[in-house]
Parts: C-alpha cells; sequence; structure tokens
C-alpha cells in the first residue's frame, strides 16, 4: 500500500473537562472491593493510567465529532466547500439510523455536495477511514476528505460499575471486565488532501501494510445492554498475546513495503491501552521504548480517537518548530555527540525547515585537546563555534574557593552569549534520562526541593526555548552509539572526580539498577505523574477542606 500525492494537512483534537481517576472509580467500586479483598490502587498499578476524561451525560458522538471537525477546519488552510468527502469513523454512533456522519455533517456545517458515510472497525477506525479517503484521493475521485471520530465510552463504564456491583462474582469473574474500566472518551478530526492543496512542507502519508487474525474475534466483544447501557467482555491476556503476535506480522509486512528499517524510525505512534500492551509491543517489534509517544496515562482508552489523538498530542509538544535556529551544546561528550546526529536526521525528515549550528564552551578543564572533535564536525559539514569562556579560565588561574554552582552559572552565560552570536532562538543540551533522575534525587536529597530539569522550557527573560531531546535516552546508549560513530570524545574532568554527590547518585543508581532493571524508567514516569495534593506543599492543598499546615506541624523527631 503506497500513496504519492496524499497528506495529511491538518489534525485537532477536542476533549471532555470532566476527569475521572482511577480512584474515583474504585471508591465507587469500594464494596467489591472489600468483599473480595482487592487492593486499592490495583487499576492504576495494572494499566499505567492514571485518568480519563468522560463527556457529560445525553452527548452524543456526533457532537464529539463535530466538534473536532469545526476545530480541524479552525486550523486548516481549506474551506469547508473544498472538502469532498467526511467519514465519521468511531465505534461509538448516535443510532443505527441514519448515519452519525448525517448528523455530525449538520453540525460542522460541511456543503451538500460532501459525500458522507459511517466506517466503525473498533479502534482502528479511524485509520481504515484514512486509507479509504487517500485512495479515493489517489485515484482523483477527491479532492480533501474530512475523517473524525468521537467516541462516548461513559455509559461503558456506567454499566460496567453497575454490574460488578449488582452481582456476586469471584475475583476470576470480574477479570473480562476490568478493561472496561480503562475507557475514556475524547474526539479526533483530520483534513486529507492531495498534495497540490497544502501550503507550505506537506506531510506526507506514505503507505502501509495490513493483516488481520480473525480467528480472535471472540476475546473482545462488545454489544447494546439493557436500558440503553453497553456492555463489554475482554479476554486481556489472550488479546494481548494475539495481538502483539500480528503486530509482528503487520511489523514484517510493512519494511517489506515501504523499504523501512527500525532505525528509520524517530516517532513512533500506537495505539494506547496501557503501560503493559505498551512494553510488550515495542519488546516484541524490537523498537526502542524511547521513541514512543503516549497519552493512555491521562486519556485512558479511546478507541478509535486513540491513536490519532496522541499524534496529535506528540505533534502540538514538538519541541523544535518551523522556522527555528538551533544551537547544539556539545560538551566533548558522548551525550552531546549523540544529540547532534539525532537532530541532524530529524532535519533531514521532518516536515519542518530548522537550522542547526554547534558550539562547544572551554573552562579549562578538557582533559585531552579539543581539535579532534573540530576536525570530526568539519569533516561532516557541521557549522562549530569553540568559545574560550574568559572569566571561567580565570577562575581556574587565581583558583580561587568555588563550586558547581558558581561554574555552571559561568558556563550559562557564556552560552546565552554564544547563541545571541549566532542568531539561535533554540539551545539544546545533551541532558539524558541518567541526568533527570540524578537531578531529581540530588534536589530532593541535599536541596530540599522536589525539581529536576524541564525538557521544554524558556529562559529566564524568555530569550530562548531550552530543550533537552534526550530526556528518555539511557546513557548506556549514547555510549554505544557514539562509540558506532567514532566521534572523538573528549572528557572533563569533573566528570572524572570521586567524592562528589554526582558520582554518589551515579554509584547507587548502577548497584540499584542490577536488581531493579526499571529503575530510571519508573523515576522518569513519576517525573510526569505528580500527585501535589499528596506532598507537603500548602499551595496544593484544599484548603476548603483541611487546615494549612506549617512546617511546625511536621516536626522531625531526632535524638
Amino acid at each position: 500500500m503506497r500513496f504519492a500525492n496524499v497528506c495529511l494537512e491538518s489534525i485537532a483534537v477536542a476533549l471532555p473537562e470532566e476527569i475521572w481517576p482511577s480512584s474515583q472509580i474504585e471508591e465507587r467500586l469500594r464494596p467489591l472491593y472489600e468483599r473480595l479483598r482487592l487492593p486499592f490502587g490495583r487499576l492504576e498499578l495494572m494499566t499505567g493510567i492514571r485518568e480519563r476524561r468522560m463527556w457529560p451525560e445525553g452527548t452524543r458522538p456526533s457532537d464529539a465529532s463535530a466538534a473536532a471537525g469545526r476545530a480541524v477546519l479552525g486550523a486548516s488552510s481549506l474551506r469547508r466547500e473544498q472538502i469532498g468527502l467526511f467519514i465519521h469513523a468511531a465505534v461509538s454512533r448516535d443510532m443505527l439510523e441514519p448515519a452519525s456522519a448525517a448528523f455530525a455533517h449538520r453540525k460542522i456545517g460541511l456543503d451538500p455536495s460532501t459525500q458522507i458515510f459511517d466506517l466503525s472497525n473498533a479502534c482502528l477506525g479511524f485509520l481504515n477511514a484514512i486509507v479509504v479517503a487517500a485512495g479515493l484521493i489517489e485515484s482523483g475521485q477527491v479532492r480533501a476528505a474530512l475523517v473524525a471520530a468521537g467516541e462516548n465510552g461513559r455509559p461503558l463504564v456506567e454499566e460496567t460499575v453497575r454490574t460488578l456491583l449488582a452481582g456476586s462474582l469471584d475475583r476470576n469473574a470480574i477479570k473480562p471486565f476490568f478493561a472496561n474500566l480503562t475507557i475514556g472518551c475524547g474526539a479526533v478530526a483530520a483534513v486529507v488532501c492531495h498534495r497540490d492543496l497544502v501550503k507550505g512542507r506537506p506531510r506526507r502519508i506514505l503507505g502501509g501494510a495490513c493483516r488481520s487474525a480473525t480467528e480472535h474475534s471472540e476475546l473482545c466483544q462488545g454489544d447494546t445492554s439493557g436500558a440503553g447501557g453497553l456492555a463489554m467482555q475482554t479476554d486481556s491476556e489472550r488479546l494481548l498475546d494475539a495481538g502483539v503476535s500480528l503486530a509482528k506480522e503487520t511489523w514484517d509486512d510493512f519494511a517489506a513495503a515501504t523499504g523501512w528499517t527500525r532505525e528509520n524510525v524517530d516517532r513512533a505512534i500506537c495505539h494506547q491501552v496501557g503501560s503493559a500492551h505498551r512494553r510488550r509491543l515495542f519488546e516484541t517489534l524490537g523498537l526502542d521504548v524511547a521513541k514512543d509517544f503516549s497519552t493512555f496515562e491521562t486519556l485512558g482508552n479511546m478507541g478509535s480517537v486513540s491513536l490519532p489523538a496522541t499524534l496529535s498530542a506528540a505533534a502540538d509538544a514538538g519541541a523544535i518548530r518551523d522556522g527555528d535556529r538551533v544551537a547544539v551544546a556539545l560538551s566533548g561528550g558522548k551525550d552531546s555527540a549523540t544529540m547532534l546526529e539525532a537532530l541532524l536526521l530529524l532535519q533531514k525528515r521532518a516536515p519542518i525547515d530548522f537550522s542547526i549550528r554547534a558550539f562547544t564552551v572551554e573552562q579549562g578543564k578538557f582533559l585531552s585537546p579539543i581539535e579532534p572533535l573540530g576536525e570530526y564536525l568539519k569533516a561532516r559539514g557541521i557549522d562549530w563555534t569553540y568559545f574560550r569562556d574568559a572569566p571561567s579560565l580565570r577562575l581556574l588561574e587565581d583558583q580561587p574557593g568555588h563550586g558547581c554552582d558558581l561554574c555552571s552559572r559561568y558556563r550559562r552565560r557564556a552560552v546565552y552569549e554564544i547563541a545571541h552570536g549566532l542568531g539561535a532562538n533554540v539551545i539544546a543540551f545533551g541532558h539524558t534520562a541518567d541526568d533527570f533522575c540524578e537531578a531529581l534525587l540530588r534536589n530532593a536529597m541535599f536541596t530540599g526541593r522536589l525539581s529536576a530539569m524541564p525538557a521544554v522550557t524558556n529562559s529566564r527573560k524568555h530569550d530562548y526555548r531550552l530543550i533537552r531531546p534526550l530526556v528518555f535516552v539511557t546513557e548506556d546508549i549514547t555510549r554505544a552509539y557514539s562509540a558506532k560513530l567514532g566521534v572523538p570524545v573528549v572528557p572533563c574532568g569533573c566528570s572524572q572526580r570521586t567524592g562528589t554527590v554526582r558520582r554518589a547518585l551515579r554509584d547507587m543508581f548502577g548497584e540499584l539498577e542490577r536488581e531493579h532493571p526499571d529503575l530510571k524508567e519508573n523515576l522518569l514516569a513519576a517525573m510526569g505523574n505528580i500527585d501535589p495534593s499528596r506532598l507537603l506543599d500548602p499551595k496544593f492543598l484544599n484548603l476548603d477542606e483541611v487546615e494549612a499546615p506549617t512546617p511546625e506541624m511536621f516536626p522531625i523527631m531526632a535524638e
């Protein structure tokens, strides 16, 4: 399956405002949990889903689909009358007849000449609709199409809670129902068109591969229930095994059809089910989980909406934007060298234009000559600035008492001066997952602050956007990758020092990871899974319900 002229012109998401934490659902199920002695917190622990969103009662799927459709047309450069095809591609439908597309078409305000129909295929519906639209565009039947999906899983979750509370089910009998509690609500829409209609750099849809394993159709089945409710039962374990096996076969077909390899993939977007499914899928396909972008933690499983909504979120969270001028800070080490290569690959493949210039600050602490790095960069055709920072060098000459904080402030000033001279608006740093984890523990244990480093932020005066692209990449990867490239590594003397807090933390991590290999992954997840109400900062407590605490209320007892 290949397409030569089809582009994803725009994509937009509409989400409900009502948030249902997993803890809230479990509280509703308290009688069941207490009767079966189930541990509270198991729903989030098993799935990684902290919360999901729900439409208000009475929301129709066409209402949600239309909200996303209006949003995407607002972001698109195409006019409504240019849309020749509209597909409602959700599992959820308003009723059997007429098509939900008919209701959404009217609510969006599309032209009467627009062809409309529903296309439903469980969680694959949106992708199937994109393929159908792409085929019609490629064949010249239509020039532009709008695909929308509005999923309303609230009736399913409500019916599941009623079922679990009403029966006398045992632990085995409740298993087929628990997948229902991961469901969330949302809507997404995309404009797909011929590349001739795209303004700016086109985001092409290149092609793909499809496989079916219909012998497993009984593993997840849903239908209407009494009083307009919904019922669904899932054999989660067998469905996971079958789905991952099918994904492996489909990946092999995809690689054969497109000529892609795993190394060609910069970012992977998959259907959002939960943490266990993601782990198994990436392990089976041999893809680096650091290339994943996930939303299941806060949105749950939104059916056909999940994958395209996650793609939209990944695009919105882009650290690099069209027209950016990126200054890459090269420390001389393996991490920053790996980051530079990653940005150069992104520059070739991304649907945006941005420039890259590299620089290195000399503070007098390199343990070997810097010239080999410069020769390597020159051979690669990379623009490189080498800057000897006089104030930092005087620190070494005069040898006043100073620590890492002073040296860091000097380096930050020098970095901003260089970026200004290069005309950059973005500065990229090579901090890895190891650095983020160490910063979190170092600040908590030695400065009394619960903070680390932001992956994307602005400088204090908002002169520069600061990015750390390797936030989910560990140093064992950068070490192997830089060695494979043959990058000349110029170590800094500070990295060799013993007796420092940083070295102590590195040694501690190394020892713990031998028994707990997911340690860094869990710490990174914790940085994105913050519950301020469970901490001691009065700013984040509901003062209408509890007395504002003071440090005196939490004395530390010591002899």
